[in-house]
């Protein structure tokens, strides 16, 4: 009797501490996800949320990191200031504590940039698209493996039906917002056949119909939805519509 009952206590003693050391893993697991979860952004430098919000879509992409990583022999030769070191160093930072560091790194970042593109320096960013500046980076494997597309373009004469058609590569889409619409309803006006004015170099028709169609397809396909359009003087409007 003696024994049955140690033997149940030694279970019940067991199946108690095993539960207690249950909740404390499953609270060391919240504990650390939350940790995860503040550290995880990039500070806000000077109107650089646009920058920011790029980069953390551009880390995302898990295969575009380690294109990144293999080009390192060809970016190590200028330390300093090669783009996709900036990019790397500013990964391995993504998860880090430290907001001085990546403050540096985001302020390296932006250096660069400047350098070769007057329009993203001091605080004016002018809607430029980070990921298309790396897409203009001398080393541009990382961005051809990853984002590049061929675009056919056809023109046809309206009066006689002849054909002109123009094979260009892309690194994104830049679509105009559909008020009330989705970003399918913003791919549809891209693709949807339209008319201009060009005149025809055989019969000299002045109106013409454009159609656009993939040629083939990227790993990922990045938008950019146009937020500003011209009003009838030439200036830029910023478009309000709600999501």
């Amino acid at each position: 009797m003696f024994m049955l009952y140690s033997l149940l206590f030694y279970r019940l003693e067991f199946h108690s501490s095993r539960k207690i050391q249950e909740e404390r893993i499953s609270q060391d697991e919240i504990r650390r996800s939350r940790i995860d979860h503040t550290v995880l952004g990039f500070p806000n430098i000077g109107n650089t949320c646009y920058m920011n919000a790029t980069l953390q879509s551009l880390f995302s992409l898990q295969i575009f990191i380690e294109d990144i990583r293999r080009e390192e022999s060809c970016w190590r030769a200028n330390l300093p200031t090669h783009l996709l070191k900036c990019l790397a160093d500013l990964h391995s930072t993504q998860a880090s504590c430290s907001r001085e560091r990546k403050m540096s790194l985001l302020k390296n970042l932006k250096r660069t940039i400047t350098a070769n593109y007057s329009d993203f320096c001091g605080d004016q960013q002018q809607g430029v698209s980070l990921r298309t500046r790396v897409g203009l980076h001398p080393y541009t494997y990382t961005i051809e493996s990853n984002f590049e597309f061929e675009l056919l373009s056809t023109r046809t004469c309206l009066s006689c039906g002849d054909k002109v058609s123009k094979t260009e590569s892309y690194n994104c889409l830049s679509v105009d917002l559909v008020p009330g619409g989705s970003v399918q309803d913003s791919l549809a006006r891209y693709f949807k056949v339209c008319e201009v004015e060009c005149q025809c170099h055989w019969c000299y028709g002045q109106l013409s119909s454009v159609e656009q169609k993939l040629l083939s397809l990227p790993r990922v396909l990045v938008v950019q939805l146009k937020r500003f359009s011209l009003n009838s003087r030439g200036n830029l409007v910023k478009l309000h519509v709600s999501p």
